[in-house]
Parts: structure tokens; sequence; C-alpha cells
């Protein structure tokens, strides 16, 4: 009989569970605190899904100091037999500025619905005191902050600057997360790649012992010289700050420092700004061949062949190793003689990042064909850059490589090729006289079509004049630099969007971010004529401004490069979410610009 009570009595509370509607509201314990002033912001969950409640999403709490939270409590009573349970989450908050703020909903899943709680006004006002209320001394900057190093605060234009961010504290923290990256307008930035776990050493700072952490080291590179400045990294950190309950019973055993309990409070920490002095490069005795190569390099030029034969493919190889950013260096201007037919080179880039300065390779190889047989050669090539260390230019000189040509199959439709030497033989030769008759027509014939004979007359030299008014054309143009470039930029970043969407296919996201900026950059340099050293967001605007470019098409191109320099320090699901949409936006881009600038 006391068993079908029990089970009768679970019966009726489990009814009684289950008729309660879930309810899921805010409130805080002041509306009108002023600026500094604590005040507890509570959400709770009511109803028979409590206890399945998951997915809590809070508003957007920025315009506060979070002091503690979120802080979970669950409650459950039987009055009069009726039940009620609740489940909360809490935080703490400190208002940061004057005014009326709204704190928006809140949401949470239970019994497989989703709810939202409802918004809180606030009328924050003026503080009475003459200063902001202060954090407590335990969290107080002298026991967490965040500290940036350099190893150079005086550069050339392209020369790599070191930059660490480090942790120091006292305190224990549980969590942190990137608040705010380093802004850093006016610089090529590299990434360093870092271990997912911190790891802590001891180091003792003005007599005060700290457990020290790397949290991210960057390699930069200015692009434009003056003043520059490298803005505060802002990270928010969850520490441990341990509490006891307090009692006026000197007998109260939670007094007692064993039964002492932790508190989780969140702090933000931010370092300092960093000033870089940045010089512009010499300009007094700047070799031709310089293009803005920056650091230490040596050169070497190789063919696939030295013998081969007309109309065969020979792979030109110039490979450029050593320290400095590879990534900026322009692709170095090749000239051969009309006996070879010369493409667009391919480009490789083999890049170090886990030394303390950026080093590696990048291969240039080109595809030239020679037209005619006999000994030929590929000239020296002279590439120069400028060496920081040393404060001066500094220019290599490849070897001339001598080439064997042998005379190869004609292609149908192309003409062959006969050497000089050939011609002047084939003059000293024997003519044979042909013994075969010729059917001769008259020329006075009524039936002779004048006009066909007048056509066929002219068809040859005006076939001829065409092919020399295009070919001193195209000769031209080799020598305007500027506006041969110009049109092929196009070309050239099309080229290099297919790699760049190879990597959005691939999910290489790092190198998808640098290709895509390297892409962007290397075609507006080239499209509008402004020297990689000269390059910002500023002389862009101008740039495109004074071409008249609609003010659309210039916010979009200035959105993209911001935002890939922004996605250099992204986390990877933020670049999954935008990477799609940043390559979409960055053919549309060219696409305007290419029919905007005439």
């Amino acid at each position: 009989m006391n068993f079908i009570k029990v089970i009768f009595t679970n019966f009726i509370f489990i009814a009684c569970l289950l008729s309660q509607d879930e309810s899921f509201t805010a409130s805080v314990n002041n509306t009108n605190p002023q600026i500094g002033e604590p005040i507890s912001l509570t959400f709770s969950l009511s109803g028979a899904g409590v206890g399945g409640a998951r997915n809590f999403r809070q508003p957007d709490l920025s315009n506060f100091s979070i002091l503690s939270g979120p802080n979970q409590s669950t409650s459950m009573q039987f009055i009069n037999g009726n039940v009620s349970s609740s489940f909360s989450i809490s935080f703490d908050i400190q208002p940061n500025k004057e005014g009326k703020i709204i704190i928006g909903s809140a949401t949470i899943e239970a019994g497989g619905k989703q709810y939202s709680s409802n918004t809180i006004e606030l009328n924050i006002l003026k503080s009475s005191q003459s200063q902001p209320k202060q954090q407590s001394n335990i969290t107080s900057s002298e026991n967490l902050f965040l500290q940036a190093f350099v190893d150079r605060s005086k550069v050339y234009v392209g020369e790599q600057i070191n930059v660490t961010y480090k942790i120091y504290t006292r305190l224990k923290i549980s969590n942190y997360s990137i608040k705010a990256f380093p802004s850093t307008q006016g610089f090529w930035v590299e990434e360093i790649p870092q271990n997912q776990q911190v790891q802590l050493t001891n180091e003792v700072v003005n007599g005060i012992q700290y457990q020290v952490g790397e949290l991210k080291r960057i390699a930069l590179f200015p692009t434009q010289s003056g003043s520059l400045e490298i803005k505060p990294f802002e990270i928010n950190c969850q520490v441990q700050v341990p509490t006891r309950r307090r009692s006026n019973n000197p007998f109260d055993i939670f007094n007692d420092p064993f039964f002492s309990s932790v508190q989780t409070q969140n702090i933000q920490i931010k370092s300092q700004p960093v000033k870089i002095n940045v010089m512009s490069l010499p300009q007094n005795n700047i070799p031709k061949s310089f293009s803005g190569a920056v650091g230490k390099y040596e050169m070497n030029i190789s063919t696939s062949k030295t013998e081969t034969q007309t109309n065969e493919a020979i792979t030109l190889k110039m490979k450029i190793s050593g320290t400095g950013n590879l990534k900026l260096i322009e692709t170095p201007k090749l000239e051969l003689s009309n006996e070879f037919e010369l493409y667009d080179p391919k480009t490789n880039d083999n890049v170090n990042l886990q030394s303390k300065y950026v080093s590696g390779t990048r291969t240039y190889e080109w595809l030239v064909i020679p037209k005619y047989p006999g000994n030929k050669k590929i000239p020296q090539i002279e590439w120069s850059y400028f060496n920081p260390s040393s404060n001066n230019y500094v220019t290599l000189n490849s070897k001339e490589i001598k080439l064997k040509i042998n005379q190869g199959a004609v292609v149908a439709g192309q003409t062959s090729s006969i050497s000089k030497e050939e011609i002047e033989f084939l003059n000293q030769d024997v003519r044979f006289i042909k013994t075969k008759s010729f059917a001769f027509t008259n020329i006075n014939n009524e039936n002779s079509n004048f006009i066909l004979r007048i056509i066929l007359y002219l068809l040859p030299i005006l076939i001829a004049g065409g092919i020399l008014f295009f070919r001193i054309k195209n000769e031209k143009a080799k020598f305007d630099i500027i506006g041969y470039k110009s049109k092929k930029a196009s070309r050239v970043a099309k080229n290099k969007l297919k790699l760049v969407e190879s990597l959005l296919k691939n999910g290489d996201d790092s190198k998808f971010v640098d290709e895509l900026s390297y892409t962007l950059t290397k075609y507006i340099c080239d499209k509008i004529n402004i020297p990689f050293s000269q390059l910002t967001i500023d002389e862009i605007i101008k740039q495109l401004t004074n071409r008249k470019i609609n003010q659309s098409t210039i916010d979009l191109f200035v959105n993209l490069q911001q935002s890939c320099e922004v996605l250099r320090f992204a986390p990877k699901s933020e670049i999954n979410s935008t990477k799609g949409e940043l390559f979409n936006d960055s053919i549309k881009v060219i696409s305007r610009l290419e029919e905007e600038i005439k």
C-alpha cells in the first residue's frame, strides 16, 4: 500500500511539472545606475523543460564591463501541491557610458523549443563620484597585463620588424578570447605560426614574479615611410578569483579559508601602442633594375637545356633566395631578342616563417621558344635589391647562357626558318631548267576578270603591310612599360584569381587570404602605376578619385584590402564565413575597374 502511495505521489509531481509552460525573462536590480556602478543582470527560465536547457546565447554587452559571470543556479519548490522550478544565469556588469542603453534579448533552448527573453532599457546616470569605481586590488593591472615587444623601432621601407605579444599574470586564467586584433595599417603582415597551447614560464619584473606566456608573434614589413603606429592588441580574460562567505557568527565554518570558493571574473586587458619610425629608401644611385626588393638575397639563372630545336620550348628559371619579404618582390623585367618567343612566367614561393627573420625562395619560370636555328645566347640578367644592413643597393648579374638551336620541323602555316648562311649558299647553287610545258593565259582576253586580277595583285601587299603595322605597334608597346603593364594587369589578375580559387576550394585559408591580398595589390599597382613602396590606402583613393572612378567601386576595393588585412589574424571560423564573399567581390571590383579606367 505504501508503495502505491509513493508511485501515485511521483505521478502527481511529474504531472505538475509537465503542466507548466516555460518562460524566459530578463531582469536587473537597478534600471537607473550610475556610470561605474555594478548592477546584477539575471536571465531566468521556469517550466518543465528547465532540466534540458541548453545553447544559451547572451546579448551584446559591449557597453558594459563584465565583473563576473555567467553564473548558473537551479531551484525547485513544492508548495501546497504546486511545483515550481527555475534555471537562472546571472552577470555582474558595470556600465561604461552615460545615457540610454538597451540590453537585447538572450536566447535559450528548452523542451525542443527556442525562447527569447525580453529587452531591458537602462538609464545610465553620470557618476556623482570624481572617479569611477575601480576593480578590486586582486584584479588590478599589477597582477595581469599584456605587453608588446618590437625588436627595432627604426627601419627602412620593406625592412622586417618582429612584434611579440606576451601576457603577464599572477592570477589563474581559465580562458581568454581576442577582443580586437592589432591594427597594422601601413604594414604588410606575416603571422608566425604558434602552438595551440600557450606555454607559461616564470619571469621576475620589478621584483615581482609572474607567469609569462607568448600569445602572438607577427612579422611586419612597412610599405610606406613616416611615423607609423601599431594599435593595441586587446583580449578578454576569464580569471578565477578566490572568495569566502562572510558571517558575523564567529562559529560559522564558512569563515574558514578552507571552505573558500572561486568566482570567475572577466577582465579586459590591452597592450600599449607602439610607434615605428620608417625611413624612405635612399634616392641616390638607384639601379635601373631595382623594383622594391628589400633584404639580403642571392640569384641563380638556369635553363632546362642548352641544345634544342626551333619551335621547341626551353624553361628559363630564375631563383631568388634569402631573407626578406619574398611576396613583395615584383616580377623582373626580362628582355630577349626577337629570335625568341617569351611567355609570362609562372611564380612559385617557398617561405620559411619558423626562423627569426622571414626567409625562403621565389622561383620564376619563363617558357622560351627559339624561332630560328643557329648559335644563340640569353644575355646577362640584372636584378637589384636594397640591403638595410649595409644601407646600400646591391646589383646581381647572371652569366650569359649559350644555346645551340637546330632546325626543327616546320609547323603547318608557318614560314620555314632559314638562316642567313643558308640564304647565301642558296644564291650560289645551280638552278635546273624546267622542261615541263606550261599553259599561258592571254591577259587581253575579254573573259578575264580585271578586278579580280587587281585584288590578287594587291592582296599580298596589304597583308604584308598589316603584319608590319601590328609588329611595329607591338614593339612600341613593349617599350611603353607603364602602358604595357596597365593593359596586362587584368589578364595577370585573372590568372592569379584562378590560383586563389583553387586555395578557396582546398580550404587553405591562410594562403587564400595572402594570395587574394597580393592579387588585389599587384593589380592596382600595375593598373594605375603606383610603386609598391608608395602604396597606401590614401594614395589608392586619391589616384582612383582623380580618374573619376565611381565612389562605390573605390569603397568596395578599399573594404576588400582592409578585410584581407583583418582576416590575417582572424580565427578559421570567421575566414570560412567570409572567404566566398571576398572572392566574388574581388572579381566584381576588378571587372568594374577595367570598365571605368580609361
